[in-house]
């Protein structure tokens, strides 16, 4: 595996402040910044040195400040070549990230990309923001490229599950190896020696045991007492056998197979993370979150414990959640009952103001599904543990929208730096989420009834909303004690799920 290649466009005049950034990101072991004053050497060809950066880049940071932006015609070298370069490479495979070193408006071909900002006196927190979306470029490019390191949070809890997990699963046995090196030239002859007598006395061993044998079921063909029939079938067998001769070449040769030609089947396509599809029922983008075990739960909160461990099939999971537009085409259809009172209008908002029965019903319409429980808390968190969607780094107005920091409700997707390791899109903030699992204690078992759909009992709500605030932010939050299947209002909503 290789390092994240990530090349830093700037202007001149900003070269102190793009120093300092190309340290910061040089000190992470899993990025290799490309700087023009580091990686260029007297003699080189500027202009193709530049290029070859650029093509071979997996991240582009384009740094801007006034001065950059307002120079005639924004004719900084570097720049055009990283949008020339943009123009003819396929869409969605560039991944530029504007930085704005100070208050500007970015130019107009740099607004297709959501710039972030790295002013003075805020630049450790946004240098973590940019590690979030450098960390999101590595999981695109899979296994590739080496990810980083993000140790799980140890706690009492989790590590008696760990001595109890290396208890129940002792070591798989080792056989030391024999270094020659250490052995003297008088040893290791002596060990070849020996190893020459020990395969002849087994071979002496095998040929005797062999005679013994014939001579033996000789006596025993002579003088058991069995039928002449008996005696006819075995004697052939034993002295006259002879071994069948192959056929002849000329047979061989013109020898035609009557079969038909095996097909060889085409690779199935690999499925991991970052891998997405879209539904063609309703439109909607998909993820998936691969098989294996993740954490699941928490000691902050009291429903949510024991912290154990659940292992997952892997699934496909909407990248958001369902908008206006999509729950129309279902009531229009016949399918789904309108919201009860939805004055949440815009079609790209997701879609509130739906019972747990108007969310079941909507995803088996496109031919999906709710997740359960343990899918949605394993989509929101990774195999790590993460305290956020995004990461263990405290929230933040540019990583999802809640505490009224931007209105009631805006635009599914609108947060993409506070994505999950798997991509989906705001799993904190926005709406919470109706699942498909009844509300019942941890640890989580699927197969302890409370996946029955027919029941009427409450239902599990997952996820933060526009109105909550820090603390209830955490993925590992359940959301009270469950709610009644018929109840909807103006911050709950859903997305669904598939398997593969």
């Amino acid at each position: 595996m290789r390092p994240l290649r990530v090349f830093l466009c700037h202007s001149s005049q900003d070269k102190p402040t793009v120093r300092e950034l190309y340290k910061k990101l040089h000190a992470e072991p899993w990025i290799q910044p490309w700087l023009d004053e580091e990686e260029l050497y007297p003699g080189q060809d500027w202009n193709m040195e530049i290029e070859k950066a650029v093509e071979a880049a997996d991240a582009i940071i384009v740094c801007l400040t006034k001065n950059s932006i307002n120079k005639e015609g924004y004719v900084q070298r570097e720049l055009r070549t990283v949008l020339d370069f943009a123009d003819y490479k396929p869409e969605g495979t560039l991944y530029i990230i504007p930085v704005r070193l100070e208050e500007c408006e970015p130019p107009r071909r740099l607004r297709a990309w959501q710039y972030a900002d790295y002013f003075e006196g805020q630049r450790d927190r946004a240098f973590q923001r940019l590690l979030v979306s450098l960390k999101r470029r590595a999981d695109t490019l899979g296994s590739e490229i080496k990810k980083p390191e993000e140790p799980i949070v140890s706690t009492p809890v989790m590590r008696e599950i760990e001595e109890k997990t290396k208890k129940e699963i002792p070591a798989k046995p080792f056989t030391k190896l024999l270094d020659p090196s250490t052995l003297s030239p008088q040893k290791v002859l002596s060990t070849k020696a020996d190893k020459q007598y020990e395969k002849k006395r087994l071979l002496y061993g095998l040929g005797g045991f062999a005679l013994i044998a014939v001579f033996v079921l000789g006596l025993y063909t002579l003088f058991s007492p069995l039928s002449e029939l008996d005696k006819a079938t075995l004697t052939p067998t034993f002295l006259e056998y002879t071994e069948t001769p192959k056929p002849p070449t000329a047979i061989s040769a013109t020898f035609t197979s009557t079969s038909q030609p095996i097909k060889t089947p085409s690779p199935a396509p690999t499925l991991g993370v970052g891998l997405t599809m879209i539904s063609e029922k309703d439109g909607m983008t998909l993820v998936y979150v691969p098989e294996g075990e993740f954490i699941m739960g928490s000691v902050s909160y009291p429903d949510a414990q024991p912290v154990h461990r659940v292992f997952l099939d892997g699934y496909w999971l909407d990248q958001t959640e369902v908008t206006n537009a999509m729950y129309a085409r279902c009531v229009d259809a016949g399918q789904c009952n309108p919201g009860s009172e939805n004055d949440n209008d815009s079609t790209n908002y997701p879609v509130t103001s739906v019972s747990w029965y108007d969310a079941n019903d909507y995803c088996k319409y496109v031919g999906r599904r709710l997740p359960t429980e343990a899918e949605w808390e394993k989509a929101a968190r990774g195999e790590n543990a993460y305290t956020y969607p995004w990461g263990n780094i405290d929230p933040q107005g540019y990583l999802l929208n809640y505490n009224g920091n931007d209105g009631i409700y805006n635009d599914v997707g609108s947060y993409p730096a506070g994505a999950s390791v798997y991509g989906a899109l705001d799993m904190a903030g926005s709406v919470s989420e109706w699942v498909s699992s009844l509300y019942a204690p941890y640890p989580y078992d699927a197969s302890d009834g409370r996946e029955d759909l027919s029941s009427f009992e409450d239902r599990v709500m997952r996820g933060s909303s526009t109105m909550s605030i820090n603390r209830d932010i955490p993925s590992a939050l359940r959301g009270g004690e469950g709610g009644d299947p018929t109840l909807s209002n103006f911050i709950l909503g859903f997305r669904c799920a598939s398997s593969p």
